[in-house]
């Protein structure tokens, strides 16, 4: 199930292992842009590619934004959690 083109859980894409990116090309910058755009446009603080539909380690975050003028995201490729509590 989909809303506004974000992916919904109990969605199985959700749930798979997401490919590794290898080089950084300009299909990716652009995925990476287009993420940031509909994360803003959805008034979300991250958006992760699975939940567009794209199985690769990319995510996009921003947690402090109040508007359009302070929104700059951070994009994380291939991120790994080193710790958690």
């Amino acid at each position: 199930m989909e809303a506004n083109g974000i992916v919904l859980s109990p969605d199985p894409r959700l749930r798979q292992e997401c490919a590794v990116i290898e080089e950084i090309t300009p299909a990716i910058e652009a995925l990476a842009e287009k993420m940031k755009k509909m994360m803003f446009e959805n008034g979300g603080c991250g958006l992760a590619a699975p939940q567009i539909g794209e199985l690769i380690q990319l995510v996009t975050i921003d947690c402090d934004y109040s508007d359009k003028s302070d929104y700059d995201p951070y994009v994380l490729i291939n991120p790994v959690i080193v710790e958690q509590s």
